[in-house]
This record gives structure tokens, sequence and C-alpha cells, in this order.
């Protein structure tokens, strides 16, 4: 078609007759529209055709594009020579054609004011100022031209044309569409450019606003401003934007003042003493407050550190646009003469390094560089300590009047922008903005304490860090930080009572459960398991060098979890089950693995190249080391899965199975046949420096593959390494060991290096792959943590898991009777020799009650068609033939007509709690019947078993009388719960 023509330098498509460009898409619209008596249907289909294919850049693309302002004019579209180009813009200028919208977008991006004075002028006052001030931050007259009419809309400049087209008058415009529908269009289109405009800009307080905006008076201080132009003066420099080499030289220097501030307190430059000091928000000689007690917490993530730096970056960002460069908007603020002072000294430290840094790269060139690095490093340290005066300048400052008056708050206002730019945050997520401003001032303080050292301003850095937390860092300074502590406390109370949005969701029947990309069944979650179970039993068949000729049971020694003993309360270093002295069974096996090998001929010619010189293979060894790696990875997973409530990443992975060297004791314990592990570990011990002790039991099917790993496995892993690697590494603590460090830590020590545990990486990475190839679903740790909240909650509905199990047991009469708390009684009167420290035996035995009721639900020793613990062979059941046989997809559900799951699942719950509630005391006993109920498919509310008759006769003798006023009367009492109903039970005879 003659009048759309494509304009390749541009990649744009034009329409000459409209004089403007069309975007993808829209061929077939602008024709019906605006040319339907002008085209034919056939016609514009064939148009449509014509140009589905060909590369015409988005909109959005095209409105960014930044055209030279000498550039020729483009070809085909309409031209005006009527434009007023804002000269206050720093990047794509504004070109409108008429002064009024001139003057609205300088009102309202750049809070431009005509300069008048004040009472009511006359009219040659009026247009005296307006010609005076509004020629100086705009040009006209301008010629320009817009690619798009639409929502995309964006004048640009362009060059006098150097010939009329058509030999038409100096400065025409081109007569406006002849359609209606045209002329409507473009003035739709202005007024929805003005209106989007005016939406990003505070114009009036608001007639209602939250509690949170009224508090921190965000709409108070941007009235009037443009919300995105403010924004932007905390962006921090980007390669794509403007250059701005003084300012980055800047943030440079703040991250290495960070740095230094970190090495200070790990290099003991800042003892103890000051760091509670510098912790605590309380005036000297009023510290009455336990916050006070508490060190800086200063072992930060490297990723917190960086978070936390950003938001001081953007302080400095803010500041420095702002007051020093001037730029738009011009909000208000009050300066003190010391940070005058302080930014001057360090916009002119940061040009001259910036000046001599340029100079160093040109001698460079030369070949004269050596010369230079000297003053380099002078002017580098003379920007820093311009940097850390500056930043402390920025803190203090006293709030006597407008707390707006401090450039800090108003930069605490501008950060609560919101993302999109058209309003502000929440309390939710602004209150960690307000924490890394405290934390890294507090780091700031320390650094400046130093310095004042090294410098010989002080003799000692408490003294300085006394005087600067009384002046601007405590409660009640009026200072900045005061201002952010309040609004951080109440910023707290409103996350505290604000639920998070939800996202989980149930079928009707609550068999299949969805949580974002996490779409899970029940069968298919228990079939899961078995597959799991399975493929590690044969992986564990693998490492321990079974001939495919041999039967497991013949070969591997037995194992009966119930016969082992352990005592947690051992505090020697190497310290487990395996060295427990009752467990005579474990003893003399630590070579049974390296013995087979030099034993059968088909090992030898697999491990080693030359039997006689005793010369390893060590890509077998490799290979070997990689199975049990593997091995671990589908350990680490099912002890994820299987022990109840899911424990996090990082307290999996840092579990020990010995006691180490360090102090610090093992995790990792056997319990009346079933493995435990005890973790320590809590997301807010930098801050509260106090853990929970929470106890999670494996059932003995996973127990078993733990116990022979540790058994026979990993001392064969041990020997090879030191044979055919030559490993100079320790023997680890830790169950999950890092892989022995290609380079070393320690380059003064010559000494083996103790390797760290594994990441939580790999569990997400292995949790991703399983969930993926056997249910084709999306899971990571914390989907798996929230869904499993979600199953107990729906399925355990009298035992639900909490977000995290608690460590304070419920009051009993018992504990009241002797005058302590059941805290205290736990953890101090007749407590057992084998105790733990920080175990608790109440607390002890409803986590494992907890923990073997979601080993029921999994369908543990129910469903997975496991022999006796005094036999390894595992038979393969109907479900895993099929699989094998190709008759069964991995995704295939349990058959509920084969297994009736639910309810042998209930029947054995019922079972095992009615056995273990005996010998569990009050309250605990509540925790249990509840469960059993819930096995037995009974109502919540269903009453506990009558007691046989001659406790209740026994009861009533010994409660009858009146009950004296203020007394309450106790109830039966623990010792008369009803008993196992089921004899010789294996949960009784094992202690269950």
């Amino acid at each position: 078609m003659d009048f759309l023509e494509f304009n390749p330098n541009f990649g744009v498509l034009i329409c000459t007759r409209c004089k403007f460009a069309l975007a993808p898409g829209t061929v077939g619209s602008h024709l019906s529209n605006l040319h339907k008596d002008q085209v034919t249907l056939s016609e514009r289909r064939d148009c449509i055709a014509l140009w589905a294919n060909k590369p015409i850049q988005p909109a959005e693309v095209i409105q960014q594009l930044d055209v030279p302002e000498d550039a020729p004019p483009v070809p085909k579209l309409a031209l005006h020579s009527n434009g007023v180009c804002c000269l206050l813009c720093r990047e794509q200028a504004y070109i409108c054609g008429s002064v009024r919208s001139m003057q609205d977008h300088l009102k309202k991006a750049h809070a431009w004011t005509s300069g008048c004075k004040a009472g009511r002028p006359s009219k040659a006052d009026v247009a005296k100022g307006r010609a005076s001030a509004f020629p100086t931050v705009t040009l006209s007259p301008v010629w320009y031209q817009t690619f798009h009419v639409s929502n995309f809309r964006r004048n640009f400049r362009v060059a006098a044309p150097l010939e009329l087209d058509e030999g038409g008058p100096s400065g025409a415009v081109p007569p406006p569409p002849a359609s209606l529908e045209a002329q409507v269009e473009l003035q739709l289109t202005e007024k929805m450019r003005v209106s989007d405009e005016a939406a990003s800009t505070v114009l009036q307080l608001p007639p209602e606003q939250s509690a949170w905006l009224q508090t921190t008076e965000w709409v108070r201080y941007l009235q009037g401003h443009d919300l995105r132009a403010a924004a932007w003066l905390i962006a921090l420099p980007h390669s794509s934007s403007k250059p701005e080499p003084d300012l980055i030289t800047i943030l440079d220097s703040f991250d290495r003042l960070v740095e230094q501030a970190r090495k200070s307190v790990k290099q003991g430059k800042i003892n103890a003493f000051d760091q509670q000091r510098i912790n605590s928000f309380l005036r000297s000689g009023s510290r009455t407050s336990k916050a006070s007690d508490r060190p800086l917490a200063h072992r930060l993530k490297e990723g917190t550190y960086k978070t936390y730096k950003k938001t001081w970056k953007q302080l400095l960002c803010f500041v420095f646009r702002m007051v020093y460069q001037g730029q738009q908007p011009a909000l208000h603020c009050l300066l003190t003469s010391a940070q005058s002072a302080a930014i001057d000294e360090l916009a002119c430290a940061a040009r001259t390094f910036v000046r001599q840094q340029e100079l160093l790269d040109a001698s460079e060139e030369s070949g004269d560089r050596a010369s230079g690095e000297d003053q380099m490093q002078s002017l580098q340290r003379t920007l820093d300590s311009a940097c850390l005066r500056f930043s402390i300048a920025l803190l203090d400052h006293r709030l006597m009047g407008d707390i707006f008056d401090s450039v800090a708050v108003g930069f605490l206002a501008v950060l609560g922008i919101n993302s999109t730019r058209d309003g502000f945050q929440e309390a939710t997520t602004y209150t960690p903005h307000l924490s890394a401003l405290i934390k890294i001032a507090q780091m700031l303080i320390l650094q400046r304490a130093v310095a004042a050292v090294d410098d010989g301003e002080t003799e000692y850095p408490s003294q300085m860090i006394d005087d600067m937390q009384d002046r601007f860092m405590a409660y009640g300074s009026r200072s900045p930080i005061n201002w952010a502590q309040k609004l951080r406390v109440y910023g707290k109370k409103i996350r505290d009572s604000t639920t998070s949005l939800g996202y989980m969701v149930w079928s009707e029947d609550r068999q299949k459960l969805t949580y974002r990309d996490l779409e899970l069944s029940m069968s298919g979650l228990k079939q899961f398991a078995r597959w799991q179970v399975e493929a590690a039993q044969e992986q564990l068949q693998q490492l321990l060098l079974i001939h495919t000729e041999e039967a497991r049971e013949d070969v591997v020694p037995k194992l009966r979890l119930q016969d082992l003993k352990d005592n947690p309360a051992l505090n020697q270093v190497g310290q487990s089950f395996l060295t427990d002295p009752r467990n005579p069974g474990l003893q003399g096996y630590d070579r049974w693995l390296l013995n087979r090998v030099l034993k059968y001929d088909w090992l030898q010619d697999e491990f080693l190249i030359d039997v006689k010189k005793a010369i390893w293979r060590p890509r077998a060894v490799e290979h070997y080391i990689g199975q049990v790696d593997s091995f671990l990875e589908q350990l680490l997973l099912l002890m994820l899965m299987t022990s109840g409530q899911p424990a996090r990443g990082t307290e999996l992975t840092s579990l020990q199975y010995c006691n180490s060297a360090h102090g610090r004791r093992r995790n990792i314990f056997v319990e009346n046949g079933l493995v435990t592990f005890v973790t320590f570990c809590h997301k807010g011990y930098s801050i509260t420096n106090s853990t929970k002790v929470i106890h999670r039991y494996l059932p003995q099917e996973v127990s078993e593959l733990l116990v022979y790993y540790l058994w026979l496995v990993l001392p064969f892993c041990r020997q090879l390494k030191l044979l055919a690697l030559n490993s100079k590494e320790l023997a680890s603590p830790y169950l999950w060991a890092a892989k022995e460090s290609q380079e070393p830590l320690l380059l003064q020590d010559k000494k083996a290096i103790r390797l760290p545990h594994w990441d939580s990486s790999r569990l997400s990475k292995v949790l991703q792959q399983e969930f993926k190839a056997y249910l084709n679903t999306t899971a990571n740790i914390t989907l798996w943590r929230h869904a499993a909240i979600a199953i107990s909650r729906k399925h355990l509905g009298g035992l639900k898991f909490k977000r995290d199990y608690g460590s304070e047991p419920a009051p009993t009469w018992a504990a009241e009777q002797t005058g302590h708390t059941a805290n205290v009684a736990g953890n101090v009167y007749a407590r057992g020799i084998e105790e733990a420290p920080g175990h608790v035996e109440l607390a002890r035995t409803e986590y494992r009650a907890l923990s073997r009721t979601w080993h029921s639900f999994l369908g543990f020793g129910a469903n997975l068609g496991v022999l006796p613990p005094n036999s390894l062979k595992r038979p393969r059941d109907e479900s895993r033939r099929g699989i094998e046989d190709g008759n069964l997809s991995l995704s295939s559900p349990i058959r509920e007509d084969e297994v009736d799951l639910e309810a042998e699942i209930q029947r054995r719950v019922k079972i095992e709690v009615e056995a273990e509630v005996k010998a569990v005391p009050h309250p605990a006993q509540d925790l249990l019947y509840a469960v059993r109920h819930h096995a037995a498919g009974e109502e919540e509310h269903v009453a506990r078993p009558q007691l046989p008759l001659q406790a209740e006769v026994v009861h009533v003798e010994a409660t009858a009388g009146v009950v004296a006023p203020g007394h309450q009367h106790s109830g039966p009492s623990a010792s008369s719960s009803s008993s196992c109903g089921r004899a010789g039970h294996q949960s009784c005879r094992s202690g269950g």
C-alpha cells in the first residue's frame, strides 16, 4: 500500500497520510478506523499479512530512543516548528507545542515558580516576571517530531529542515487529520498524557491517610513534587545513565569504610564493652534494659551487608545530587555548618581523586605508572576520611524545628516511595531500610572512633563512642537515628499485627495441595517417600560393594537399632554412639569394606591398578566418592522430609555426628531404635544470642540408612582418600562435610584445614530435581516448609505443627507444687544421667510423638515393605516392579484398592500412641490423645477413656471432701492414664 512506508533506520512503519508511526499489531485497526473509505477489506487483509513479519520495533522501545538534537527530520513524520524545550530535564528533554503545557510541566516536574514577589502583583509585574524567568529554563522555538501519538508519545527535537516539503511556508504545521476519529484520538492522547503526569505528583494532602503515613509525614514533605523525579535522586549510578564519576568514587569509598569497620571489630580494636555500648540506645548511666548487655551483631552475611550498604549509598546519592549539584526537585532541608563543610570537603576529595586517576591511566600508556601509585594511595585515604566525616555529620543533627530540616530524614521520605513511583511503601516492607540505616550507622561510629585513636584525637575508642552515642544515637536525642528508631518500632508493631498473603489452596476432598508453583497430592507424596527410600537403599547397596550374585543379608553385618545405646551427656572429642562401649556389635568394623576390597579379586580389579605394589586407581576412588555424595544428597532429602516439621537448610547441613575439638557437641543421637537429630540454630541468633533446642526423629527405615553409612561407609571413604588421593583433609565432624579445597585458606599455616559443611543450595538443588522427576512439580526448601505446615494442619488437625517447635513446656500441677515453673523443673531438677545440655525430657517426648505421627502419615512401617530390623534384605514391592517393567509411571498414584493406607496408618498410630502415652507425663498426654483420636477417625472433642474401676475409686477417696476457698481441683493424676492395649507391641518393648 502506497501510504504505508517502513523506515529501516528506526524500525518503524509510518502512515504517510497521518504522519505518524504505527505500533506493531495495529495496522488492521488503523486502516479500518482512519482509512476505511480508502482501503477495501481484501486490501486490508493483504496489508496485515504483508507487515506481520516485518521487524517493526515496539512502541515502548521507540519511546526511549535517544535521537540527537542535530539529527535531520525523519521523513514522512509530522514536523512542527513551534516547539518549547525544557532545559531542566536531565535526559530526553520535554518538548511541547504551547507555553501553557510547558509551564504545567515545569511546576509539576521541577517545582518551578515564576519568581513573582509576595502579595497581589500588577499585570505589568506579572508579565515582567514571566518574561524574565520563563526563558531561562526553556528554549523556543524548536523543531520537533513524534513517532507515535498514542500512549507512547514523546516529542523529540530535530534540526531545522534544509528545504521545506512541497514549497510550503516556513514554520508551517501539517494540517490535522481530516477524519473525526483521528482528531479525537489526538485529543485523548494529549489529555491522558497530562493526566498521567499529574498522577505521579503529590498535589495536596489526601482527606484520609493511613496511620502509617500520618506518622511518617511523607505526604506533607513531598506535597507538590513529582514522585518519579524525587525517586531518581536516590537511584544508584548506572552504566546506561549519565556518567557520574565523582559520585561513583564516593560510593566506592563508602564500601571501603564499611569493610574497615568490620575488620576493626574482628581484630579486637573495639572491645566487648564498647560493642555493648554501641548496641544500646540508652544514654550513659541509664542502662536498665537487657538489650544493653548484648554486643553488636556484626557477623552478618555478605548479602545482608550488601543490602544494608545500598540504603546508605542511596542516602549519599540523594544528598550529593540535591544539595551539592542542585538537581531537581529541590526538597526542603537545612544543613548544619558541619554538614556544609563536610560535603564540600568530600566533593573536593572525590574530584581530585578522579582527576588523578585519569592522569594515572594516561601515564600507564606512556609506561610511567609506578610514580603515581603512592599519590593515589594518599588521595584514597584522604577521600575515605572525608567520606567518614561526612557520614557522621549527617547523623549529628539535633532537630529542634521541622524534622525534615535534616536531609537524612528527608531521604527517608523519598526512600518510602514505592517501586511504581505512584505511592508509598507499607510499613511491612519499609522497616528493613530503617534497620539498614541504623546498623551501618553503628559500624561507622565504631570506625570513626578507631580513626580518632589512629589520628591522636583521643586515647581510647570508648571516649568518642560514648560522646557520639549520647549525642545522636540514643533514645531522646532528637536526631535522624532517633526518628528512624521511632518509625522502626511503630512499623514492627504494624508488621507483627499484619498477616501475610495466603497462597495455599486445597481441593474439596483435601487430597491435593497447591501452593504457588507446587502442586502436590497426598497419595503422590506418600508414593514419593517410598521411592526415595528405595532409591537410597539401592545406593547404599552399591556403596557396600555387594556383588550382583551376593545376597545382602548374607554379607552385610546384622544390626538392630533397638539394641543400640547412646549417651548424649558425654562431651569427649569424637564421642558418638559408634564409640559407645555398650554397643559391642558396632566395634571392629572400621575396615570392613577395606577388607572386602583386599579379599575379593573382583574388587581389587576395580580399585587397584597393581595389586602387588598396592597402587590404587584414582578415578575409581573418585567415582566411589561421587556415589557417596549422591547417597548423602538422597539422605539429606529424606531427613528433611521424614523427620517432622522441616528444619531449615542450614540447620540440616550443619549436623554433627560426633563431638568436635572446638567445643561443639554432636546433635545426632540414637534413642529407642530411632535416630534423632537436635538443632540448636536459630535465624535470630545473631540478634538474640539465644537458640531453640528442637528434636526431630527419623523413621526406622531412614535411621537404618544413616547408621549404616556412619558405621561402614564413612570410615572406608577416609581410608580411600588417604591411600589413593593422598588427602590432607582432617576428619570432619559434620555429616555433610564439604570437599577439600584446592587452595589453602591460611597460607601461613601448612597444617591440614578443617573443611566447612555443605551449603543449603545442595539441598535446594536435590529437592528441585527429585520433585520435578517424580512428581512433575516445582519445589524448594521454602515451598516444602510451607507445604508441610499446611499438611499437618489439614490432616493432623489435633496435632498442628507450628511455624517452629516451641521449647516452653506447658505448666503442670506437679511443677506448681515444687514451687518452680515447668521450664525450671525440666532444666534443673531430676534430670537423667544421660540428658545432654539443653535437652528436656518432656519436650523430647513431645517432639518424638510429633515425628512419629508424621512418619505414620507418610506411610513408614505401614506399606514400605520393610522386613524386621535385623535384616537388610529389602523386598521389591509390586509398584516397583511396575516401574521397572514400564507399566507404571513415576507420577502414578498409589493404588488405594490394593493398600488401604489411611486405615493402616490410623490403626498403627492408635496402637503406638496408646503405648507411648503410658510413660508420658501430663501435659504431653493431651497431645498424644489428640493424635490418637485423629488417627482413629474420631471427633476432636471425644472425651478421654474412662479409668479402670479401681483407679476411679482411689481417685474419689483421695479427692473427697470440701475444697478450700482459693484452691483448685487438680483432676486425675497422670499415673492413672490408660496403658497400651496391645500386648508385646514393639513400641512398648523399645520404649516407643
